[in-house]
Formats: structure tokens, sequence, C-alpha cells
């Protein structure tokens, strides 16, 4: 490193002059800084009368030296260094701070669910974990409630659930607690995930609009494409099967059951990252086009109208995906948001190769390999596309060896091959349009021709299942890579109920089939035997009775299935409650397990 060399003599007519306009001198050197401002080491700072120093005197000398230094160094080299010093500074304290916010933001919200769960079982009057609040009632069921354990009767009588904003009468609620209500069943992990992406991005967006850090401002498109790549990556099957394997591997029983809950939840929950990271990349792009209509005169104009284009197409892409859309109108969604995502993905590789063969001062275009392949965007751009194509790499036509059709409630498809613990697959009939994904039934423990074959249980509900169910296909479009989902989640605890109601059965199967040998089933439906056939039935018998427990509504009546899932935790000291019902009854049956302390899990629409 070069010495900087400092001229007193010029340093100190500085001070002069900066004495007589007012204001402090510019470039400092310790000839000239007064005695009671210049640097003392830290003994001295304790022990001697310097402590009545001002704290704004030192910080403001301290910097006028490191400035003195940088410009000095600078004219020395002749170079930007303190640009490109002065960049980097900002940049890293940035991402620092960032960084540091984001593991606050995480830590905070998490610790508060705890906390909060905490208070609501300590006081009685359990607050809510979702959209619902949940309060003492009594059992509603009193046939199934006769048949608990007297000894738990007290404690699974105190828990059901109730529509929100109900309190108990003639009891004022604070101020305080509504707000926290609000917050609990706002902040899942979900929107903390979309948040953190989000803010992240906001927060880089602000520095390169207030050229604060001119890397951001110079690689905005590299941000845009940056957040498409990333938001593919989460949605990679074959990366979250890794990113699955890698957790599970490494958080399998041995820490906390909290620590264990939380990496449940974001895997389940990782979706808010795609989401987040979309919304993101929407924003740089619109961030892109303000720039380039700026700079219009020294820009091509097809690059603003494929900007355009580019922008409405990711804006599409994100509508259609809109819960409401997606739940109501599912073939609507796929179709929107394939087509359009792959239109945008062609929009930005023309824009990609305009952009880089652009000469500002001649304004023309000069095409040559050298200016595109050594911008970053364009490998964002190559994984990108690489990320879009590899699923359809694995699609293969197979045929279906059997499909029996019980009931009118009931579809069993069967096929080849031997299906891990936790996987799931995705059948179709028009892979280009739809998909549609199911728990996977194997048998571990089976002998001969069934221990190379899995099932598929499946509700004809849609359009394409009750096809399924009228006109039973010989081949369907599958991918021959099965991916992975909450299921795969279950040996992360050393023990659990699978609760499930109708054909939601299937997604637990293959746990009792192939798992860990201390998780028990609630299975709840109507007619069960004569609903799902004597397959599903056969499959049942090869579990341990003791760890199947079924109610037939039809011959039961339909029983308080919160009570009863409350009841056998507690009995067999379960750690975690897996539910697969249909949306109402998930959130009923997880809300009202978390709300008495217990760790439960369902299905969410992002699922």
């Amino acid at each position: 490193m070069r010495k900087v060399q400092s001229s007193q003599s010029c340093c100190c007519s500085d001070a002069a002059r900066a004495s007589r306009q007012g204001r402090s001198c510019r470039h400092p050197s310790p000839a000239c800084v007064p005695a009671t401002c210049q640097v003392v080491n830290l003994g001295d700072r304790f022990g001697s009368s310097v402590v009545s120093m001002s704290l704004h005197l030192k910080i403001r000398t301290l910097l006028d030296i490191a400035e003195n230094c940088t410009e000095n160094w600078t004219r020395q080299d002749g170079s930007s260094h303190h640009a490109r010093l002065q960049g980097g500074a900002v940049a890293g304290t940035a991402v620092g701070a960032v960084a540091l916010a984001i593991f606050l933001a995480v830590a905070a919200c998490y610790m508060f669910r705890r906390s909060a769960l905490r208070q609501a079982m300590c006081i009685g009057r359990p607050i809510a974990v979702s959209l619902t609040d949940l309060k003492v009632q009594p059992c509603k069921n009193e046939e199934a409630f006769m048949q608990i354990d007297p000894d738990q009767k007290a404690t699974v009588k105190s828990i059901s659930v109730q529509p929100a904003g109900a309190d108990l009468p003639n009891e004022r609620v604070p101020f305080v607690r509504h707000v926290l209500r609000w917050l609990e069943a706002f902040s899942n992990m979900y929107r903390v995930l979309f948040g953190i992406c989000l803010g992240f991005n906001v927060t880089f967006l602000a520095l390169a609009a207030t050229n604060t850090v001119p890397y951001a401002k110079r690689q905005k498109a590299a941000f845009a494409l940056g957040n498409i790549m990333v938001s593919c990556i989460v949605r990679n099957e074959i990366f979250m099967y890794g990113v699955y394997w890698l957790i599970v591997k490494t958080f399998s029983r041995w820490p906390p059951l909290w620590v264990r809950a939380f990496w449940t939840s974001f895997l389940l929950h990782i979706g808010g990252c795609h989401s987040g990271l979309a919304i993101s990349s929407l924003m740089w792009i619109i961030y892109v086009l303000v720039d380039l209509a700026t700079h219009s005169a020294f820009t091509q104009t097809g690059v603003i109208v494929i900007v355009s284009v580019l922008g409405a197409l990711i804006l599409i892409t994100a509508a259609a995906a809109f819960p409401l859309i997606r739940f109501y109108h599912h073939n609507t969604f796929e179709v929107l948001h394939r087509f359009s995502g792959w239109t945008a993905l062609s929009a930005v590789w023309v824009f990609e190769i305009l952009a880089s063969n652009w000469d500002s001062n001649t304004k023309r275009f000069k095409f040559a390999g050298s200016h595109f392949i050594h911008h970053q965007d364009f490998w964002f751009l190559v994984v990108t596309t690489y990320l879009i194509i590899q699923p359809w790499l694995f699609v293969r036509r197979v045929e279906v060896l059997e499909t029996s059709v019980p009931s009118s409630k009931a579809i069993l498809m069967k096929f080849k091959g031997f299906v891990p613990l936790g996987c799931l697959s995705r059948i179709s009939r028009k892979p280009l349009l739809e998909w549609h994904a199911f728990g996977c039934i194997s048998d571990a423990v089976s002998e001969g021709q069934d221990k190379d074959i899995h099932h598929l249980l499946i509700t004809p509900l849609g359009d394409f299942t009750r096809e399924l169910a009228s006109n039973p296909p010989t081949h369907v479009y599958t991918r021959n890579f099965k991916f992975v989902g909450l299921p795969y989640c279950v040996t992360m605890f050393r023990s659990g109920v699978l609760v499930a109601t109708g054909s939601g059965l299937g997604i637990w199967m293959s746990i009792l089939l192939q798992g860990p040998p201390d998780y028990h089933l609630i299975w709840v439906g109507r007619d069960l035997t004569n609903t799902y056939g004597p397959v599903m039935m056969d499959l049942l018998s090869r579990i341990d009775p003791a760890r199947v427990h079924l109610y037939d509504t039809l011959h039961d009546g339909r029983p308080d299935s919160l009570a009863l899932t409350i009841q056998l935790v507690r009995q067999i000291r379960a750690e975690v409650v897996l539910v697969t019902s249909n949306p109402r009854g998930t959130e009923h049956l997880v809300n009202g397990c978390r709300a008495a302390g217990i760790t439960a899990f369902g299905p969410i629409f992002d699922s």
C-alpha cells in the first residue's frame, strides 16, 4: 500500500481559509488539528480530562482525515479508487444492514408467535394463529366426547372453534390484544418470506434510484433477471428436493421441537420467496422502463417496446397466481401462468440481444457475440431458460395398469414403479395445459408384484378428475422425477398424528406403510369400505391396528375431529399433527391444535 504524503503548509493555509469562512478545515493534518480535537488512545480517553471533548468534533475530525487520505491516494494514483471504495463501502454496508434486518425480522416474527401462543395457553383464552379466533366452548359431539378417557375430558372439552371477533360476555378486550391478534394472523411464514424478498429489493431499488449504490443503478436489468432466475429456482423440483433433503437430514429429531417446526414451516411456505421475487422483478422492470424512457434519445425504440411488453407479461403472470384466481379458476391460472411466463422469457431474450448490441454513440446495432456473453444478464438468462426447460425433460407417457372407481367419491389408479416416502406425483392428459398433483401410495414391505407399484387415490371434484372416473385413461403423462412436499418432513419428528378426511388419506398412506412406526392415523369418512373399495382397505390392513383410528360417519355420526385429535396427541405424546382435508377443515384443525399448544401443519393454497 502506498504511503500518503501530506503537506502541512497546504493544510495550514486551508485551515486558515476555512476558519475565516466559518467552516472546518477540509484537509487537516496533525499539525493543524486543534489539540482538543486530536485522536487519543483508549487509555487517555478514560483516564484524562479529554473525556469532556465533544463527540461530534471527534467524529467529524476522523471523517475529514479519512477523506483527506482517500483524496490524496486518488490524486497520486490518477484513477477512480475513491469512487470504487465509496461504492463498495456503501454497498457492503447496505448488504450488511439488510442481512441483519432480515435476520432480526425472522427471529422476531417467530419468537413473537411462540410467546403469543404461550400467553394464550396461560390465560386460558387462546388467540388465533390464523384468520379465526379460538374460544372456550363445550364439545359439540357428546357421543365422541363420551368415548374419551375421563382423565382427558377436562382438557379436551375446553377446545373448540368459534368465528372470529367473539369474546366472553361483558369482557373488555384491550386494544393491544386486538393489535396482537391481527399481527398474529398476518405474520405467517409465507408472508414473512414474501416480505423479506420484497423488502430486500425495495431497499436496493431505492439505493439505485438515488444513485447511492451506482452498481445497482448500472445493473438494474441484472437485478430484474436475477429475481426472475431465483424465483424459478425455488420452484424447481430437483433443487427443492435437495433443499428438503438437506434440511431434513440436518435437523432430524435432535434439535428442539420449535426449531424443527420452524424449518418445516419454512419448507411449506417457501412459495412466499417465489411470489416476492416475482413481484420484485416486476418493480425492477418498471424501473428499467422508466430509465429507458428518460434517456429515450440514446435508446432504440424497439428496446423500450420490448421492455413494456415484458412488464405487461410479468404482470399477467403474477395476477394469474393470485389465490382467488388460482383456487376458483385453476385451469385459467395454469394456462396464463405458463404461457405468459414462456412469452415473457422470449421477450427477455429479445431485450437482451437488442440492449447488448445497441451502440448509443452511433445509434446503430453492432451485433457481436462478445458483447453478449460478457454480460452477467446473459448468464442469468441461460440459467432461467434451463430451469424452465428442465422439468419437461422428465415428462413421460406411462401406462395406467388399473383404474378402479369404487364409488362416486373415489378413484384409485395403479402405476408401475415404487415411490419413496414423502414423494408426490403429477399426472396430466394435456401436459401443455394442466398438471395435477396427488399423493403416492407405495408399500415398502410388500412382496411380489406389489413391491414395484404405486397407487394414486383421487377424489373426482374438478373437470379433470371427473373425466378420470367417467372415461378412465389407458395412458397418462407424468414426470419420472417425483417431487417432495410436507409428507417428506415426517422424519424430523419422533411421533405424530395424521388426520385425513375422505381421499385425503392418500397423501399419508406411504408414511404409515414406509415411515416411522410412531405415527397414528385418524381417518374420517362416510361408508369407508364401500366408498374406497377393497384395495384401500387391504392396504390399511397391513398397518398395525393400534395405529389406525377410523370414524365412519354413516354409522357413528360426525365426530369432533379436533377433540379426538388433541386427545390422541396427549395420549401418545405426539410431537406434531399433520392434517389433510378440505381448506376449511384443514384450517379448523390446524388452528385448533396450535391454540392448544400443539405443533400442526396442513397443505396451504400454494402447496
